[in-house]
């Protein structure tokens, strides 16, 4: 277990082993509940932050993190996090724990041997459902069967790098 963070009420995310690697992300609640988040939960819960702030404002704030991206969790990255969360006026805690969990899936999937799409695979996932309002479930298998060209030429299309 690889501790990425410990939030202000106990619950932790950290990478362990997954199906491929040992970069897959979870999740253990203050009550030691475990779990695997999915893209489409937190796709779902950005789409619903979206609309209650603004697409604009929870996009804009993902780009920020989005730039940060590396091939390990960065502390300066998680900071900002924390400071990202406190602008929103509720939920504050829920708001760190899945933009936590969204970059620590970046971080990962930078780090899957053989990656092309590295970070993208996530941005495109996001951008489709705060941005274009796509449904989280389509969003998070949108990609699948697909040729990396072909998902990076849809990437470029929405300015995606």
């Amino acid at each position: 277990m690889n501790i990425i963070s410990t939030l202000d009420n106990g619950t932790k995310i950290f990478f362990d082993k997954g199906r491929f690697d040992l970069w897959c992300v979870y999740v253990k609640t203050k009550n030691d509940k475990v779990f695997i988040p999915l893209d489409k939960d937190y796709f779902l819960f950005f789409q619903k932050l979206s609309n209650e702030y603004s697409s604009e404002k929870v996009y804009n704030d993902f780009l920020l993190i989005y730039k940060t991206v590396s091939n390990s969790i960065n502390n300066d990255t998680l900071k900002m996090i924390k400071k990202i969360s406190n602008t929103y006026k509720k939920n504050i805690q829920e708001i760190e724990l899945n933009f936590i969990i969204i970059y620590s899936a970046m971080v990962s999937e930078r780090n899957k041997k053989n990656t092309i799409l590295k970070e993208r695979i996530k941005h495109l996932g996001f951008y489709q459902t705060v941005i274009e309002g796509l449904s989280p479930e389509k969003a998070a298998i949108f990609s699948k069967g697909m040729k990396a060209p072909e998902i990076l030429q849809i990437c470029a299309s929405k300015g995606i790098n």
